[in-house]
C-alpha cells in the first residue's frame, strides 16, 4: 500500500542520498551534487516553513520517495509541487501516481487551492506522462534558470480535479 507521512528529522540522511542520485538530480533545476551543509540548511527550513509541505512516500513501511507542495500561502493561491522516487525498485510501479494523487487531494480538498502547477525539464517524458495521468494539462513552455533550461509547465485546477474525482473517497 502507498501512503504519505510527513517529513521528519529521521529523513535527513535519506533525502540527502536520494537527492544526489544521478537519476533524480538530472531532472532538477539545481542539478549539481548537493553538499551536506547546503542540504542541512535546506532540510532545516523544509521542516519549519509553513509555505511548504513535504511528505515521504511510503510503500507499506518502507520509504521510497518524496512529494511536496510549495507556495502554500494565503487561501486562493496557486502552489507548485515536486516529486521523485529515491528507491530504484519503486520506479515504474505506479507509486508516484498514487502519491501525487494524494498530494493533489490535500491541495484541493484540505487547502482548497484553485490550481496546482509543476514544471518539467525538457526531455523528462516520464514526468510528463505522470502529470497527464493525474489530469494535469500542459500550459506551455518557458526557459528557466539556471543555465536557461527549457521546461514545460503543467497545471490542474481544483474544478478539473473535482470533475475527475466525483466518485470520491479519500486517497490520503
Amino acid at each position: 500500500m502507498i501512503w504519505l507521512r510527513e517529513l521528519d528529522e529521521s529523513d535527513r540522511s535519506r533525502l540527502f542520498r536520494w537527492r544526489n542520485l544521478h537519476e533524480v538530480r538530472r531532472w532538477m533545476y539545481t542539478d549539481h551534487m548537493i553538499q551536506r551543509d547546503e542540504h542541512d540548511r535546506w532540510f532545516a527550513s523544509a521542516l519549519i516553513d509553513p509555505s511548504r509541505k513535504y511528505w515521504i512516500i511510503m510503500h507499506d513501511e518502507e520509504p521510497i520517495g518524496v512529494v511536496n507542495l510549495i507556495g502554500l500561502g494565503n487561501v486562493g493561491d496557486t502552489c507548485s509541487f515536486g516529486i521523485y522516487l529515491g528507491e530504484q525498485r519503486a520506479r515504474g510501479t505506479g507509486a508516484a501516481k498514487i502519491a501525487l494523487e494524494k498530494a493533489l487531494q490535500y491541495a484541493f480538498d484540505v487547502r482548497s487551492l484553485p490550481c496546482v502547477a509543476a514544471e518539467v525539464l525538457q526531455g523528462n517524458r516520464k514526468a510528463e506522462r505522470l502529470y497527464e495521468q493525474v489530469g494535469m494539462r500542459s500550459a506551455g513552455k518557458a526557459v528557466l534558470a539556471p543555465g536557461g533550461k527549457a521546461a514545460k509547465r503543467y497545471e490542474i485546477s481544483r474544478q478539473h480535479w473535482l470533475q475527475l474525482h466525483t466518485q470520491g473517497g479519500s486517497v490520503i
